[in-house]
């Protein structure tokens, strides 16, 4: 079952560049993802009620164009596979013309709330989920990313009770915000991301203290401009465990569509 959602994009959405920003972007695909599963009739207080919930594994974003303050979109989203560990969901994002904007692709995992742990994905969730065969799967990557050996820039955060979300652990979105927040305010505000590949690898809680860092892995400058790589992670200050790992492609300003 293929699930729409619109959004009308609103002012604390949006850069100084009046653009959606990323986070706001994911956060448009992760409410459509649960309106979706809701109608299908799983919302999330019924996996609440068995100590279940979902969380996000890895997500693979490609965009075209960032939309304005107060234009409207449509999400789009279904699931196409299930494994034994993980459901696979794509979402395409549309503008006000129906042009496609943005696309991406991304796999999730159920988590037992009281054990903390990953746990192979239940039959009554499986019969509950209607798999889409109406769109073809987006591609979706599969191999590791490399490992961040050096490090350029990185930025300290506390997790506040706000980063908080239903499965009392840090939401999602805010891992796209912290490893932006790394880069430096030079980059922010002449580029644009074009491809964000997320690897979710561990939880973080309130209180904990998290490094943000970023190395830049290839510079490149054409007549359409120019393209910059970054490897990014996060990880917690007490025991430097990995909590996420990145790797972000971003687009200078004047050869993105506008």
């Amino acid at each position: 079952m293929i699930g729409i959602e619109k959004f009308r994009i609103r002012a604390n959405e949006v850069d100084f560049r009046h653009r959606l920003t990323v986070p706001a972007l994911v956060n448009f695909l992760q409410e459509t993802a649960m309106h979706n599963i809701g109608e299908i009739g799983l919302p999330i207080h019924i996996l609440h009620e068995k100590n279940l919930g979902w969380v996000l594994s890895r997500l693979h974003l490609l965009v075209s164009r960032y939309p304005k303050s107060m234009e409207e979109i449509k999400v789009q989203t279904c699931a196409y596979a299930f494994e034994k560990y993980q459901a696979y969901r794509d979402f395409r994002i549309y503008d006000e013309q129906n042009d496609l904007i943005a696309t991406s692709a991304s796999s999730w995992l159920v988590f037992d709330l009281a054990k903390r742990q990953l746990i192979a994905i239940p039959d009554f969730v499986k019969d509950s989920v209607s798999i889409c065969k109406e769109e073809t799967p987006l591609f979706m990557p599969k191999s590791k990313l490399p490992p961040l050996q050096h490090i350029d820039y990185q930025f300290y955060h506390q997790v506040r009770w706000h980063d908080l979300d239903t499965n009392n652990h840090v939401n999602n979105t805010f891992y796209f915000q912290w490893t932006l927040e790394s880069l430096p305010v030079e980059i922010l505000n002449h580029f644009f991301v074009e491809e964000w590949d997320m690897i979710f690898k561990n939880e973080c809680f309130f209180g904990e203290k998290i490094i943000a860092q970023a190395h830049l892995l290839e510079k490149l400058t054409s007549e359409q401009g120019e393209k910059l790589t970054f490897l990014l992670r996060i990880i917690k200050e007490a025991d430097s465990k990995e909590v996420i790992q990145a790797k972000v492609k971003l687009k200078s300003i004047d050869s993105f569509i506008t």
